[in-house]
């Protein structure tokens, strides 16, 4: 017994002569036959009876065709996945990013994906800039979103998402809380808190002040913007944050100032190395630089 003459016997069934199943399969009447002889002989069962020109199904043949049509059943379920699949990628999406993106642009973004696609299944989780480059390498997630520098040694594939200036911020009553900007030099003679040392983002900062000879001090430090942005809103000290968290400094009532100078940082998508991205990575990356672009309006 083979695929074509479960074929030959569906289609004759359906057809009621060897003529209709001929011309549905696109094949010649006697190959039809041929095909049900063998069937016939294999499962050692008479499939059709000859009544008025017709074939009828036997009793033994009815029963055998319900098999037959569970077979068809599957295998359209198996082609309608593999379509689904071509389409939209697997039924699941794992992200990852920087805390301030996993409490802002990123459930935005999986919302209206999840409007589109109401079957899949998404994972959302944090981890800092540092770790979160190795994760994605690993294949553990699909995508992720981080910041610069991603490391030199790495094979992940990473585009530029959106690039915008450091903003800092102060202490409710702080004399320099509630300005629309503030210069590089002020930021100088103030005591910050600031991210954790050996952080890349705490180096990065430091690095681009120096270029400009000027040491930012800090009176405490801590590993994310949240965290900063707490400490500042109870009176710790001043802090330079980067610009994909001015969510959470409003989340603290801290109001977020300009510098006369602009230092850029940018957020960066970060794929598994050599593998070409799903539908569902690359609506996902779409819905994030709508988000953003929507922020910035």
């Amino acid at each position: 017994m083979n695929e074509r003459q479960i074929e030959a016997f569906r289609a004759t069934a359906r057809a009621g002569t060897v003529t209709g199943a001929a011309q549905a399969l696109n094949i010649s009447q006697p190959a039809v036959s041929r095909l049900l002889s063998y069937l016939e002989r294999d499962l050692d069962i008479a499939l059709f009876d000859r009544h008025q020109g017709r074939l009828q199904l036997t009793p033994e043949g009815a029963a055998f065709l319900e098999e037959v049509e569970q077979h068809f059943i599957g295998l359209g379920n198996l082609r309608a996945a593999a379509h689904r699949i071509a389409l939209h990628g697997p039924g699941s999406l794992r992200t990852i990013g920087i805390p301030s993106v996993t409490s802002g642009a990123l459930p935005r973004a999986v919302t209206r994906l999840l409007a589109d696609h109401p079957t899949i299944t998404v994972t959302v989780d944090t981890d800092t800039t540092d770790r979160i480059t190795p994760r994605v390498e690993s294949g553990a997630y699909d995508v992720g979103f981080t910041t610069y520098p991603v490391p030199p040694s790495s094979t992940v594939e990473t585009c530029v998402l959106v690039s915008r200036p450091w903003v800092c911020v102060f202490p409710p009553g702080h004399h320099l809380a509630g300005r629309g900007q503030i210069t590089l030099q002020e930021l100088g003679q103030e005591l910050l808190v600031g991210f954790s040392p050996g952080m890349s983002l705490r180096e990065r900062l430091d690095r681009e002040f120096a270029a400009r000879e000027i040491v930012l001090t800090y009176k405490v430090s801590a590993q994310t913007v949240e965290s900063i942005c707490a400490l500042v809103a109870r009176g710790s000290a001043g802090a330079v944050i980067h610009p994909y968290a001015t969510h959470v400094a409003r989340m603290h009532g801290l109001q977020t100032i300009t510098v006369d100078e602009p230092l850029s940082l940018d957020l960066v998508v970060v794929t598994p190395p050599k593998l070409a991205k799903s539908s569902l990575v690359q609506e996902c990356i779409e819905h994030m630089r709508q988000c953003y672009e929507e922020e910035a309006l």
